[in-house]
């Protein structure tokens, strides 16, 4: 069975929209017994329980292998801080 790549900047642990939303759906497909692997970036927002942990760069979330890679810039704040 061949493997499914996703490419997005939000996955887990960080639960927010796009993140919520692409760990729900791949870790559903998962459980179907399709390998998937992600790739996306750090996380950015954390929760308060969440400050103080490290996010390592390699990880497997309910059966879906997760792969941060690093990205360019800071995203946060306003359009013009992000150029």
């Amino acid at each position: 069975m061949n493997r499914i790549a996703l490419l997005c900047q939000h996955f887990y642990p960080e639960m927010i929209s796009t993140g919520m939303h692409m760990t729900e759906l791949f870790t559903g497909v998962a459980k179907t017994g399709r390998p998937i692997r992600v790739y996306c970036a750090p996380p950015v927002y954390k929760d308060d329980s969440q400050q103080n942990e490290i996010v390592p760069p390699r990880m497997t979330h309910e059966g879906v292998e997760i792969v941060r890679v690093a990205t360019w810039g800071d995203h946060r704040g306003s359009v013009a801080q992000r150029g």
